[in-house]
């Protein structure tokens, strides 16, 4: 060895660990450099499976992005630039809706880069959906403590909330074990509920999640009132 490599070998932090490879016909097991210790090495063969499902997920969900592609007709020119304003963009942000519609599984989905956070979003879809005289029901407890000034149940008198617009705020508390209190929603859905706002995340408190079928459930439930 010359002195230059020997002196990057000295300083290089790569270190080869000697591991056992699969045994030949003759019974002989032929020792092979490895790049981590016998430890991760064990490891990592102990987490095969679990690579392999996060694989799994990868291809299952590539394939859905994919086939949501083909099903919008996405094209070449979806992206290039444009100087279409106010004539739709060469279709562009009707495709993209479509296209995250149906990956997430939505009725419909509107995507833009202007809606800077969930309060900002869900915002813009309580004012879209609400008019005076309606009511805002809240059916799994309080919301973000961020939409309370939006719906103006805390330090937004004459800001812009709902409640400036003439919009009533009412909510049904969850039941003792965390869930949605069906007994009381049955009876929550009056003429002048204009929109259900529907929680799923529990935010700061310590309950779990709402689950998708208690969701459409409770939309049901709704909806038949």
């Amino acid at each position: 060895m010359t002195g230059a490599a020997a002196a990057a070998a000295a300083v290089s932090p790569l270190v080869a660990w000697p591991c056992s490879a699969p045994a030949s016909r003759g019974g002989r097991r032929a020792a092979r450099a490895s790049a981590f210790h016998p430890d991760v090495s064990r490891a990592v063969e102990s987490l095969q499976a679990e690579f392999r499902e996060v694989d799994r997920a990868l291809a299952l969900n590539s394939a859905r992005v994919s086939a949501a592609f083909h099903a919008a007709h996405v094209a070449p020119h979806h992206f290039g630039g444009s100087t279409g304003y106010g004539h739709d963009d060469g279709g562009g942000r009707e495709v993209l809706d479509s296209v995250f519609a149906q990956i997430v599984g939505a009725e419909a989905a509107i995507v833009r880069p202007q809606f800077f956070s969930g309060t900002h979003a869900i915002a813009c879809a309580l004012f879209a959906l609400l008019r005076p005289g309606h009511e805002l029901l809240a059916v799994a407890g309080p919301p973000y403590d961020t939409l309370e000034e939006v719906i103006g149940i805390r330090g937004s008198a004459n800001v812009g909330s709902l409640k400036d617009f003439g919009v009533a705020y009412r909510e049904v508390p969850l039941a003792a074990d965390g869930g949605l209190d069906w007994d009381a929603l049955a009876n929550a859905v009056r003429p002048e509920t204009g929109c259900a706002f529907i929680q799923r995340s529990c935010g700061y408190s310590w309950r779990k999640s709402l689950s998708i079928s208690d969701i459409q459930r409770a939309i049901d439930l709704i909806k038949a009132r």
